[in-house]
C-alpha cells in the first residue's frame, strides 16, 4: 500500500499511516529487618514494626479521542506520562487518523498551523520535537463508523498536536485546514504509574517479519506489540468485504485515498485502525475486539533511505500481510 505527497510538510507527516508504556516498578514500603525482641519478665517484649501495605497501582489513563468532520473531540484535556489507553472512534463519514507529535517548549497550536501552510519544509523542525514525525505507536486509521484502542507507552511530558492529513471528499483540502488539528497536555507521571496491561500474547516486529502474529487469529484480546527491528513499524487492520482479495483492497484505497478518486458506496475493504508508526525498541499494546469475517494485518516499514523508499512507507516484501478469518 503505497503513499503519495498530500501537501508540502516533510513525507513522514504526508503518508497514511496506514499504510502511545514504561509503568514503573512498585517498591515494597516494608522493613527488610523486621524482628522481634526477648527479654527480662520485668521488660516487656518490643513489638515487631509492621509492613505498609504496597500501594496499589491506579487505574490504567483512558483517552477517548473522537476522529469527527472536521474535528477532535477529547475526553480529557490532559494525561499524566506513562500508560495512556487511547480509545480511537471515527462516527464521521470520511476515513479520519490521528497523527501526533511533541511541540517543542513553548510552541503551540498556532505555530503548528504556520507551519503546516509553509512552503518552507524545514518549518516543522521550528515546531515538533521530531520534525519528520514522531512514532508514538498509537492508532491507526479508521473508515466511517470504526473504532480501535491501543495503549501507547511513550508519550513524554510537554504539549502534543494531533491532526488528519487526509484530504476533504471532492477538494484537495486536508482535514487540519477544516479544523482537525488539537493539542493534548501531558503532565508528568503519577507515583506509582499505572500497570501495564495484561498481554493475552505478545508479538515482536522487525525488519525480518513479525513473530506469533498467529494470535491475533482469535479477533479478541491484549497484544503485547515490541518493535525490535531498526525502522518504524505499522500494523494496521484492513477488514475484507465478501470474497475480497487484498489486490483488489490495495487498489481501492490506492485509488481513494491516495489518488482521490470518489468512493465507493460498496467498497472491497474497510481500514479498522490497529497500530500506527512504532519506534525501534518501543512497546505498545493493541486491544482488539473484531466481529466475524475476514482481515488482514500489513506489516508497513518505515524507511529511513529516502532513496529506497521514496513513498518513505511500503508494504514489508517479505511478511507484507497475515490474513485470517474471526468466526
Amino acid at each position: 500500500m503505497s503513499t503519495r505527497s498530500t501537501s508540502t510538510v516533510p513525507r513522514a507527516w504526508r503518508s497514511l499511516a496506514c499504510a502511545l508504556l514504561v509503568a514503573g516498578s512498585l517498591a515494597a514500603c516494608g522493613d527488610d529487618n523486621d524482628s522481634s525482641t526477648t527479654g527480662s519478665s520485668s521488660t516487656p517484649a518490643s513489638t515487631a514494626p509492621t509492613s505498609s501495605p504496597t500501594p496499589a497501582a491506579p487505574a490504567a489513563v483512558v483517552l477517548g479521542v473522537q476522529g469527527v468532520d472536521y474535528g477532535y473531540v477529547l475526553s480529557q484535556p490532559s494525561v499524566p506520562a506513562g500508560p495512556v489507553r487511547i480509545d480511537f472512534s471515527n462516527p464521521g463519514k470520511e476515513y479520519h487518523m490521528l497523527e501526533g507529535g511533541l511541540l517543542l517548549a513553548g510552541k503551540t497550536i498556532a505555530d503548528v498551523q504556520k507551519a503546516l501552510m509553509s512552503d518552507d519544509q524545514g518549518a516543522f523542525a521550528t515546531v515538533f520535537a521530531e520534525p519528520d514525525g514522531e512514532a508514538l505507536g498509537g492508532p491507526n486509521v479508521l473508515a466511517p463508523g470504526a473504532a480501535t484502542s491501543v495503549t501507547v507507552t511513550t508519550f513524554k511530558p510537554g504539549t502534543y498536536a494531533f491532526l488528519c492529513f487526509f484530504s476533504v471528499k471532492g477538494t484537495q483540502a486536508p482535514h487540519f485546514t477544516r479544523g482537525m488539528l488539537t493539542s493534548l497536555e501531558v503532565t508528568a507521571a503519577t507515583s506509582p504509574a499505572p500497570a501495564e496491561p495484561t498481554a493475552d500474547a505478545e508479538i515482536s516486529i522487525d525488519e525480518k517479519g513479525i513473530t506469533g502474529v498467529e494470535a491475533l487469529k482469535s479477533g479478541k484480546g491484549t497484544f503485547k506489540i515490541t518493535n525490535t527491528g531498526t525502522r518504524p513499524h505499522s500494523l494496521p487492520v484492513l477488514a475484507y468485504v465478501g470474497d475480497t482479495t487484498f489486490e483488489v483492497a490495495d487498489k481501492y484505497f490506492e485509488d481513494t485515498l491516495d489518488k482521490g478518486k470518489p468512493e465507493s458506496p460498496n467498497p472491497p475493504a474497510r481500514i479498522e485502525g490497529g497500530l500506527s508508526r512504532l519506534a525501534p525498541g518501543a512497546v505498545t499494546y493493541l486491544h482488539l475486539d473484531l466481529k466475524p469475517g475476514r482481515y488482514a494485518v500489513l506489516d508497513i516499514e518505515g524507511s529511513t533511505d529516502e532513496e529506497e523508499a521514496p513513498e518513505y512507507y511500503k508494504v514489508n516484501p517479505k511478511t507484507s500481510k497475515f490474513e485470517f478469518t474471526v468466526v
